[in-house]
């Protein structure tokens, strides 16, 4: 009898240690996919009417 309680709790506890890594992997995957966003800008050298 308490062989079995001992062991339910083995299995609750490694549970909850297995929910807390997948949280924090999700975390981390967040943290690091996040990148800047470059966009492209073309410059040309021509002069407009008002600039003068």
């Amino acid at each position: 009898m308490i062989k079995n309680i001992i062991n339910l709790i083995y299995k609750i506890l490694d549970y909850k240690k297995r929910c807390f890594q997948q949280k924090k992997a999700k975390s981390e995957l967040k943290t690091k996919n996040k990148y800047a966003e470059m966009k492209e800008i073309q410059l040309r050298p021509k002069i407009d009417t008002n600039y003068y």
